[in-house]
This record gives structure tokens, sequence and C-alpha cells, in this order.
């Protein structure tokens, strides 16, 4: 099983940020009598565990980031120094705009930063504060969110997903330190959905998603991930 954490783990390197140098040195040629071992290989385990935390947020690529409940913005009214406002989306996932207290909160959860744009600027224009204001919107304060990886996994525990980001199931086995060497190649995944209930996904195959990013998972907040124990010990041993 050793080798298969050696391999999830260089796999989930390249899969998160690129193609990592041990990987790359280990398509090198190699003298003749040169035989790899698993304890040189392990010897790097330290240091790509260390690349994969700090990198892993640096990896996921979102292209419009929706706002969600508790995110702190900042609203800029670029044209009126006094409108500009620090808030806290609800849980809810609404807002109360500055000079609008008579009028309903506005709801920005869910909603691109441009599409936030747009719903501040209607609701200012809508109510005769504003002609055609120019709206600046920052995320100062992201919120959190977080999945929980168990069973089989160096760190078994809570794993936050980035700011900004998604994560997938590899990246989220890779943020818990990886796959023990007792570990299956399956996962089971415990979701809530948004109607609020539960569902389980059994089976997953963590080891094709591993070998395939077409058969990766992407993770909802507050799932929960138990990769259990193989029933073959030596299934992965090569």
């Amino acid at each position: 099983m050793k080798t298969y954490r050696i391999l999830f783990l260089l796999v989930a390197s390249a899969v998160l940020f690129g193609v990592p140098a041990a990987l790359r040195a280990a398509d090198s040629p190699k003298p003749a009598n040169s035989k790899p071992t698993d304890a040189k290989l392990t010897a790097n385990l330290p240091l790509l565990n260390k690349q994969l935390s700090q990198d892993a947020a640096a990896s996921y690529q979102t292209d419009n980031y929706k706002l969600r409940p508790t995110d702190g913005i900042t609203i800029n009214v670029v044209d009126d120094a006094s409108a500009t406002h620090d808030y806290h989306i609800g849980i809810d996932g609404t807002v109360q705009l500055i000079y609008l207290d008579a009028a309903p909160p506005i709801k920005l959860a869910g909603l691109t930063i441009a599409d936030a744009k747009k719903a501040v600027i209607k609701a200012y224009v809508d109510n005769k504060i504003y002609n055609a204001p120019s709206i600046i919107i920052d995320v100062k304060d992201y919120s959190t969110r977080r999945i929980s990886v168990l069973g089989q996994v160096m760190k078994p525990g809570p794993v936050y997903i980035p700011a900004q980001k998604d994560m997938t199931l590899v990246a989220a086995i890779a943020e818990a330190g990886g796959p023990t060497e007792k570990a299956a190649a399956t996962v089971t995944i415990n979701r809530i959905q948004a109607d609020g209930t539960p569902k389980t996904l059994e089976n997953v195959d963590l080891y094709g998603a591993m070998k395939d990013a077409r058969k990766d998972i992407p993770l909802q907040e507050g799932d929960s991930i138990f990769l259990g124990e193989s029933a073959f010990a030596n299934v992965y041993q090569h």
C-alpha cells in the first residue's frame, strides 16, 4: 500500500499545480544499475505534503466568484464617498444598503461580483437615490467553507475549501495528507442536498479519479468523505 500512497501524492500534486519535480525526475533516464526504491520516494513525501498544503489554494480556477452568506464586502459608490460602506452578507443572503433603510434588503448571495453590482445599481436607481451610479464591490472577508475527510488518511478531520475556489475529491484527500498505506481505492461521500435531504455516494472511485481528472468529483460545502481500509493489503503493491 506504500506504493499506492506515493502514487496518489505524485498524481495529486500534478493535478493541483502541475507535474512536480519529483515526478519529472522519476521520468528521467536512470543509469542501468539504478533502481528506484520506496525508501527514496518516501524521503520526498514530507516536502511533497508541504507543497500540497501550501499551494492547494492557488490551484483551483474559478472565473466568477459567487458571493456567499457571511462574506464581508465593501460596496463603494464611486461618486459619493459617504455611501461607501462595509457589509456582512446575512445568513439569508441579503444586505440592507445604506440610504435604503425603508426599502427591502437586496439578496446578493449566489450572485457573481458583476451581477451583484447590477443588483446594487438597480436598487439605488429604482429607489431614486442615484441616476446611474458607478459601483465597486470588493470581498474583504470570505466566509469559511469546510468539508470533513475521515478514515484512512494521514490527517483526518476538517479540510477548508480555499476562498474563491472549488475543491475536488482528489484535492481534498491530498489536503488531508493523502491516503494511508491501508487505504482502500474507493470512498463514500455523504452530502446534504439543496433541498435539505441527505444523499450518500458509495464506492466512489478515488483511484480512477487519480488517473483521469474527468472522473474527479467536485465537492460541496459540508460534504463528509470517508476513506475506508482496503480488504486486500497488497492490492496496489507493484
